[in-house]
C-alpha cells in the first residue's frame, strides 16, 4: 500500500518544511539567502523548492533588480 501525500504537509521533506517556515517568517528570500541560512547542498534545497512549488506553497520568480537571481516567496501572498 502506498500513501498519497499530494497536498499534505505531512509528506514534506525536512528541508522543504524548513524552507516553508523560513519564507513565511522572513518574507521573500533569494535562493542564495536560503542556501546560506540552511547550510544544505544546493541540490537538496532545489528539490525542496520544486516540491513546495508543485504543491503551490511557494513561488519562484526572477529578482527584478538582478535577473540572474531567483526570489522565493509565499504563494499565498
Amino acid at each position: 500500500m502506498t500513501s498519497d501525500c499530494r497536498g499534505s504537509d505531512e509528506c514534506l521533506t525536512p528541508t522543504a518544511e524548513t524552507v516553508k517556515l523560513l519564507v513565511r517568517e522572513c518574507g521573500p528570500l533569494r535562493r542564495q539567502e536560503l542556501l546560506d541560512r540552511l547550510d544544505r547542498h544546493p541540490d537538496t534545497v532545489d528539490r525542496a523548492l520544486s516540491q513546495l512549488r508543485r504543491r503551490g506553497v511557494v513561488r519562484r520568480d526572477r529578482d527584478p533588480t538582478d535577473l540572474r537571481q531567483v526570489v522565493v516567496s509565499d504563494a499565498s501572498e
